[in-house]
């Protein structure tokens, strides 16, 4: 913000100095040179209103905060000033083409320049938009907004060609204790971890999607009655990553349920969800009794 502010400040004060620079500048043309008995007034008036309109212009781009876009028209503007007080004055020549030529030529290439910096501004802009449109900001995993734009797609893609689509609910073991215990920070890391072992053992298609707190969700478009495997897979796969790595005090682990949308079913993508969340929950459940019982 304040970078922002500096740079309109910058504008604003360089706007005005080139601004003032203009009427000095014809004061000291008209001084300076013999003015001409009988300008051609037909070139007198088809250069005022290039000029008449370049300054126009230049009240409009500086509302736009844009720096180089301001230097480079200011100077083209100033071009065109020379051009106009030359049509007055008996000058050299190096005040009538070649001096009015370079400034001309210079704003042109800085214009030019200001436009390409604004294209890939806006093109890099665009692009970051994009992303937090459809990413977690912590996880940088798929988010929900993502999930209900994709999954009309897919379920199109799934009637077309017969294919079931898998879903898995996740949600990690023991995660307010960890906030708790480590503090926030601690437990956001976690998060991240989590997002990056899931989309590291998943396929490329698969898509994981961070559903809300500490709970992830993985659609695996065209699988098949495996996912108990794949479920039991990521399991042990997260045991070893634990000793491997030690992430917390607390080892990580995680209760998942899973559920599989048929296209010949009638049944809503959204209650196939709902059956995965619920059967994770029981599982949570499950391990709770079972620690109780120890």
């Amino acid at each position: 913000m304040q970078s922002n502010i500096w740079n309109n400040k910058k504008t604003n004060q360089y706007f005005w100095l080139i601004f003032v620079s203009y009427p000095i500048t014809a004061l000291i043309w008209l001084y300076a040179f013999e003015i001409k008995k009988s300008p051609d007034i037909e070139d007198v008036i088809m250069e005022g209103m290039y000029l008449f309109a370049a300054l126009i212009c230049l009240f409009y781009i500086k509302r736009l905060n844009l720096f180089v876009m301001n230097s480079g028209w200011g100077l083209f503007t100033w071009g065109l000033i020379i051009d106009f007080l030359d049509e007055f004055t008996k000058e050299p020549e190096f005040f009538d083409t070649i001096l009015e030529g370079v400034v001309i030529i210079m704003g042109l290439l800085i214009i030019a320049y200001g436009f390409y910096i604004y294209y890939f501004q806006q093109k890099r802009t665009e692009k970051k938009l994009a992303y937090l449109a459809n990413h977690d900001n912590i996880t940088g995993a798929y988010n929900r907004h993502y999930l209900a734009r994709m999954m009309p797609q897919e379920i199109d893609r799934s009637i077309r060609y017969g294919h079931t689509i898998g879903f898995m609910m996740i949600d990690i073991d023991h995660f307010k204790e960890i906030n708790d215990r480590f503090g926030h920070q601690q437990g956001d890391r976690v998060l991240k971890k989590t997002a990056l072992f899931l989309k590291n053992k998943m396929r490329i298609v698969d898509k994981v999607i961070r559903y809300g707190g500490d709970e992830f969700l993985i659609v695996l478009p065209e699988s098949r009655e495996e996912l108990r495997s794949i479920k039991n897979r990521l399991i042990r796969q997260l045991k070893k990553k634990n000793i491997d790595e030690g992430i917390t005090d607390i080892p990580l682990s995680l209760s998942i349920g899973i559920a599989l949308w048929k296209p010949d079913k009638t049944e809503n993508y959204e209650d196939v969800i709902n059956l995965a969340d619920r059967r994770m929950y029981q599982e949570k459940e499950k391990k709770l009794v079972n620690k109780e019982k120890k």
